[in-house]
């Protein structure tokens, strides 16, 4: 049982630090795609619903900013949907 706890911290750090990386490269460079999809992915795989939504809106006020808010905004719905659907 310990040694499945001290697996589970281990996986949590590990998340923790993927995440911060992430937010440190997104606070560095706000128009890093490739960062804010991967923060979306992890706040998804992790059912952090609520930083998946500011992640989500913030990645299409950037995309909105670019002009390309629609197309986004289509694709951040969807993927607010299936993140609400695979929690329940």
């Amino acid at each position: 049982l310990r040694q499945e706890k001290d697996k589970g911290k281990k996986y949590e750090q590990l998340v923790e630090g993927i995440i911060g990386t992430l937010q440190q490269a997104l606070a560095a460079d706000p128009k890093n795609r490739r960062a804010a999809m991967m923060l979306e992915s992890a706040f998804r795989e992790e059912g952090r619903l609520e930083e998946l939504a500011k992640a989500i809106e913030t990645f299409t006020n950037e995309a909105s900013a670019k002009g390309i808010g629609a197309k986004v905004n289509d694709g951040a719905s969807d993927s607010l949907k299936q993140a609400a659907q695979e929690t329940h």
